[in-house]
């Protein structure tokens, strides 16, 4: 992900940077499978509808969808240890 430049006419929480933070904490959370990524990133029962995550693209170039619409699975869709990190690569 790349940060060029932050827009302070922005609200606090929507600049550039703040959403940087919060996706790069996000996807730690969920690659160590920390419980604590869903009580902060997804909706409680019985508001949480459904998430999904795509895996593939790798030799054989076939993806797999892995959704879930219990939140108390969220953690389990990860079934490998594929990083879907996004890149942290941030410039001033």
């Amino acid at each position: 992900m790349a940060i060029t430049r932050d827009d302070p006419t922005l609200p606090t929480n929507c600049r550039p940077g703040a959403v940087a933070t919060l996706l790069t904490d996000f996807f730690a959370a969920l690659n160590n499978s920390s419980p604590l990524v869903i009580e902060r990133f997804f909706a409680p029962a019985p508001k949480f509808k459904w998430y999904s995550v795509t895996e593939g693209g790798g030799v054989d170039d076939r993806w797999r969808e892995l959704p879930t619409f219990d939140r108390s699975r969220l953690l389990p869709v990860r079934t490998d240890e594929v990083d879907i990190s996004l890149p942290t690569t941030q410039q001033a």
